[in-house]
């Protein structure tokens, strides 16, 4: 037997001696606010309909990635979303791959994928939002009289996958849930129906910070009630945190929904959208004075009292006609820019697919990372703030890396054989470069005048960065 053999045939005893909490530990977890953690982030992009996907196996639902057709992710496929201008992925996951369904353990392989994926992302120095999806549906439709089978398999799901990733640093975020609701109701909730699903939230936080290490100040993510804005204004309290200002909140946009994501033949002519839309031709409703009002109610609610807005899901579908794509193009950018001058922080929803008529809402090929829609990718990220500046600490680092007449000084107290990149205002990178043992000068070449940031990333994984400032 292979020494590789034996240690997977251990992994799953060892995950069971990890410890259930540590002491709090802060390293890398930053002093933040959520607010200010949220402004890193200029834009992000679903891996939807992957590890989410799941087929039903003798009566249970059971996740497999390439379950609903889309292939294994690759390190090319999130390197081509960071290089397109994404710096965020949300990462749509369904736990319920267990090893044994009684005790809801998970499958030590389904976490080991999972996290692999999520280094995909880290490694790239993008954040992720990782969150338990649908998964079958479970934790709908419950209430009060059935909840503690929900509570209970949710805690234990948090429980695995916090000890799991407590480890990461502050790129990494939880988000508790999803689009939970009872009966498929998307109306006003029950106050039971509300309650259990607040619940959901305040378990979570509970479950995360209870495992204590970097999960005592992780960033955290709760949803509104089917992540409806109209429900999160109305109805959302934030669960109770014992570690200050570090939680967010999460609603899902896709209004017109004749428009966005409808398939019915009844809606197969609302092909345009907005103002400039023909009325024969679009919804009677939610033109661009819909998107202002439901996120400007957002930002009044809940981003103007510290609580930063994430709209973890927003999209159309591709319609199969020749006027859709403009009007698509022009529904992505508008929402994308409301979002963004509000401070919401938006994560458009791709679910691998680019056929047209058929709900496909995928910018990119899955299998080769190639952008399928350019125009859409370039609607989305022109809309982005140019947030590296604001992130980075020059306080700590300025000493070690500096400009003279073009060339970059770099003083990296013996971590020589890292990789260097400028990056700049968009975020985008303007200058790659091989630190070599020994030396401290590189030339950059001529930069336009304006501000970047340094980012070195060490042998070891680490990342360190700076501000430059060229003439």
């Amino acid at each position: 037997m292979s020494i590789a053999s034996i240690v997977l045939a251990l992994m799953p005893n060892l995950s069971q001696a990890v410890a259930d909490s540590i002491a709090p530990d802060q390293t890398n977890m930053g002093t933040l606010t959520a607010t200010e953690y949220a402004k890193g982030i200029r834009v992000g992009w679903n891996v939807g309909n992957s590890l989410d996907a799941v087929n039903q196996v003798n009566g249970f639902y059971v996740p497999g990635e390439t379950n609903w057709g889309n292939p294994a992710i690759t390190q090319t496929l999130i390197d081509s979303v960071k290089a397109a201008g994404f710096n965020a992925i949300r990462l749509p996951v369904a736990w319920s791959k267990f090893s044994d369904s009684t005790t809801f353990t998970i499958d030590t392989n389904w976490l080991h994928r999972v996290q692999q994926v999520v280094d995909y992302a880290i490694g790239r120095d993008m954040y992720v939002m990782l969150n338990e999806h649908w998964d079958g549906g479970w934790a709908d439709n419950r209430v009060y009289a059935d909840s503690a089978y929900a509570n209970k398999r949710l805690r234990a799901i948090w429980k695995q996958v916090g000890k799991r990733f407590r480890d990461y640093g502050s790129k990494l975020m939880f988000a508790g849930t999803n689009e939970v609701r009872k009966d498929n109701y998307y109306g006003t909730p029950t106050t039971e129906a509300l309650a259990v699903q607040m619940g959901y939230n305040q378990l979570f936080v509970k479950a995360i910070r209870a495992t204590g290490g970097r999960n005592a100040y992780r960033y955290l993510v709760v949803q509104a009630y089917n992540t409806n804005i109209d429900n999160g204004v109305n109805f959302l309290k934030m669960p109770i945190d014992p570690t200050s200002k570090r939680l967010l909140m999460e609603v899902h946009f896709y209004d017109p929904y004749e428009f966005t994501i409808s398939t019915d033949a009844a809606h197969a002519a609302m092909t345009q959208w907005g103002a400039s839309g023909a009325s024969a031709k679009k919804a009677t409703w939610g033109d661009e004075s819909n998107v202002d009002a439901q996120f400007g109610k957002m930002k009044t609610a809940f981003g103007d009292k510290g609580v930063p807005v994430v709209i973890g899901e927003y999209g159309c579908i591709l319609k199969n006609t020749s006027d859709n794509p403009a009007f698509r193009v022009a529904w992505d950018k508008y929402v994308t820019a409301t979002a963004v001058k509000l401070g919401l922080v938006p994560f458009y929803w791709d679910n691998g697919s680019t056929a047209s008529g058929g709900g496909g809402m995928g910018l990119f090929d899955r299998a080769t990372g190639k952008q399928a829609f350019p125009d859409i990718v370039k609607a989305i990220v022109s809309q982005a703030p140019a947030v590296a500046i604001r992130n980075a600490v020059p306080s700590r680092t300025r000493t070690w890396a500096r400009l003279e007449s073009g060339s970059l000084k770099l003083h990296l107290d013996g971590i020589q054989g890292s990789v260097a990149k400028v990056f700049d205002s968009r975020g985008q990178v303007a200058r790659t470069l091989q630190v070599e043992p020994g030396s401290h000068s590189y030339a950059l070449g001529s930069l336009p005048s304006g501000a970047y940031v340094l980012q070195v990333q060490t042998p070891q994984g680490m990342f360190r960065q700076a501000i430059l400032q060229t003439p």
